[in-house]
């Protein structure tokens, strides 16, 4: 019988075995932490729509003023005025409360006020009690991972809140 010679160590293909798994491992690692980082920045947005929306109704309830909130879904930004002139349009004399501008690759999307979906602006009233006429409802969208969050107002209560359920008339 001959005597098996034993090693000490790992031969090339074991090595070469363990080099491709500890690759997959990073690569899945990598492409998911990135998935993450474009989901929590789009959290973080409708997170900011929603408290700037709700700064701009409280304003109006404390200030006991009516607002004028447009909703700009081309240029993605949301602005509060007092609209002194009643023209729906912000003029340069007029107060601006609070203007909110989206990052690149997060897009302000739709809207609906009442049953009227838009996808280039929404103009609503806010009355001195922080409320709305009707409900209002928009979409924020990341263009990277085409997900998308939700705000609402609620007419009657002025709450603001993210949506639980983006209806499908806000996302096509």
């Amino acid at each position: 019988m001959k005597d098996i010679k034993k090693t000490d160590g790992l031969t090339i293909l074991e090595v070469m075995i363990v080099v491709v798994i500890i690759g997959v491992i990073t690569t899945l690692s990598v492409l998911g932490f990135g998935r993450m980082i474009n989901h929590q920045k789009l959290v973080g947005e409708a997170n900011n729509a929603v408290a700037s929306v709700k700064y701009m109704t409280d304003e109006a309830r404390v200030s006991k003023r009516f607002i004028k909130i447009m909703l700009n879904y081309q240029e993605d930004f949301i602005i509060a005025w007092v609209d002194d002139n009643k023209d729906n349009i912000q003029d340069s004399v007029e107060t601006v409360i609070k203007k909110v501008k989206f990052p690149e690759k997060i897009d302000l999307y739709k809207g609906r006020v009442g049953s009227t979906v838009k996808s280039d602006k929404s103009i609503f009233l806010v009355f001195d009690d922080g409320k709305t006429q009707r409900d209002v409802e928009f979409t924020i969208r990341s263009e990277v991972t085409d997900e998308f969050r939700g705000v609402k107002i609620h007419a009657i209560t002025g709450w603001v809140e993210p949506l639980k359920q983006i209806p499908s008339s806000l996302r096509n």
